[in-house]
């Protein structure tokens, strides 16, 4: 669960997930329902903000090709399939993530 100012939560169901945000001024939140792509966009985006890491195994060939050629700028590590950003690969995040084919 997420509490306080602008904080974000996400519940998963079977084949569909809601995100819920807290605004920042009341003591209310909004909420967005997510379908299957987004769901994998979350699932991605959560591994690669935690030093566990994502399993390169769980990727398209396509996405497994960015993720080693981000390893290759140094922007990450690979360790025994399990890829995770480094400190600057965690600062461009969200460009990277723009390069990942998510279907």
């Amino acid at each position: 669960a997420a509490l306080g100012p602008s904080a974000t939560g996400y519940f998963r169901l079977k084949d569909k997930a809601l995100r819920y945000k807290w605004k920042t001024s009341q003591p209310l939140f909004e909420t967005e329902l997510l379908g299957i792509d987004e769901m994998k966009l979350e699932e991605i985006y959560l591994a690669l903000r935690t030093n566990l890491g994502l399993s390169l195994r769980d990727l398209s060939d396509y996405n497994q090709v960015r993720c080693e050629s981000w390893a290759g700028r140094g922007l990450a590590t690979i360790d025994n399939e399990i890829f995770r950003l480094n400190a600057k690969g965690y600062l461009l995040l969200d460009s990277l993530i723009l390069e990942l084919k998510i279907t």
